[in-house]
């Protein structure tokens, strides 16, 4: 088996700028504003963004946060970082590498920690969320977005199951096994009580559309804008366009030869870090809201009246719509086509 779960955090070469100019749109875009607006609701002081990647998010909390807010957005991966910070924000951000299981930041430093799909990547999760409770003062939160199950994401599952066809002895499994491997609500909560929060999360499902002009945009995006290129390279280097070929021709099938639209789903995850005590608030984990449509948190509570924390209820009670994005093909595909092009002829 060529699976390495230790190439999967490997964002480099071509593919911080293919997943900025693909990905980004293709499904990002719309849970970066909904966690935006979620934490710009509760006005932070201090924000910290962990797996920053090509900063989307970043992007949009800097439009949003007033600018005495200071944002530090943070990625293990160098490349991202860069491929961030040419793109810019509308106003200064702090840009810095960092592993989000070891953050180097002081105790209590932040009022807000924010990621957007990075937490299925960190190898010990609980270790992760003690990390980003650590740099948390109390009564902050902790706001982050994980995909569902694969089967709720279609091209994503298209995809996948293509290549199983293209590669029957030794299918890549990126996707279903990292992106997509982390939507088990009852493990995320076990690993967050791992972290030391002492609260339970209250979870959101959220569905949205992914549309492309063109089936071979999501194609290109899966399979040549993370890092499942590099499963499929290790199988065999000469065969990637092939193998992005075969998964077009997939989404086309089910989907039409025309633009596309398919189905993107995540859970939205707020935890507040509050210190374990007798007087302590317990918040009763929410009743699972309708999915495509719009959601609100119960934000019930128990136990002595006390005051809770602004900026939790300000995250948990914002609205959201059912999310669509949308992707046109013209000059984004003749970019990435010359950037695979590029990326090729140093390979050769």
């Amino acid at each position: 088996m060529m699976g390495n779960k230790g190439s999967d955090t490997n964002f480099a070469g071509s593919i911080p700028k293919l997943y900025e100019e693909l990905l980004v749109p293709l499904i990002f875009e719309p849970y970066a504003e909904d966690l935006a607006n979620r934490l710009a609701a509760g006005t932070p002081a201090r924000v910290l963004e962990i797996a920053a990647g090509t900063g989307v998010l970043t992007r949009r909390l800097a439009s949003l946060l007033p600018e005495e807010v200071p944002i530090v957005a943070t990625d293990l991966n160098q490349a991202m970082l860069d491929m961030a910070s040419e793109i810019g924000t509308k106003r200064p951000v702090t840009w810095r590498q960092a592993d989000a299981m070891q953050l180097p930041f002081q105790d209590e430093e932040f009022d807000a920690v924010v990621c957007q799909f990075g937490v299925m990547f960190f190898p010990d999760k609980s270790k992760a969320f003690s990390e980003s409770r650590r740099v948390l003062k109390t009564g902050g939160v902790l706001l982050f977005n994980v995909w569902d199950r694969i089967e709720e994401n279609e091209f994503a599952d298209v995809v996948t199951t293509a290549l199983e066809s293209f590669f029957p002895e030794d299918p890549p499994r990126f996707l279903a096994r990292t992106p997509h491997g982390y939507s088990n609500r009852a493990a995320i909560e076990r690993d967050l009580q791992g972290g030391g929060f002492v609260s339970p999360p209250r979870v959101h499902t959220l569905a949205a559309r992914s549309r492309a002009a063109s089936p071979r945009i999501p194609a290109v995006a899966y399979c040549q804008g993370t890092p499942l290129r590099g499963e499929i390279e290790a199988r065999d280097k000469s065969r990637l366009g092939e193998a992005t070929d075969y998964a077009a021709e997939a989404i086309a099938r089910l989907f039409g030869s025309g633009p596309v639209d398919g189905k993107i789903q995540a859970h939205i995850v707020m935890v507040e870090r509050r210190e374990s005590s007798s007087g302590r608030v317990a918040l009763q984990p929410c009743a699972e809201p309708r999915v495509g449509i719009r959601l609100r948190s119960c934000g019930r509570q128990r136990g002595p009246s006390v005051r809770s924390s602004g900026l939790a209820q300000a995250c948990t009670l914002q609205e959201s719509s059912c999310l669509t994005t949308s992707h046109s093909e013209s000059a984004i595909m003749q970019r990435a086509k010359r950037s695979s092009s590029r990326h090729s002829s140093r390979s050769a």
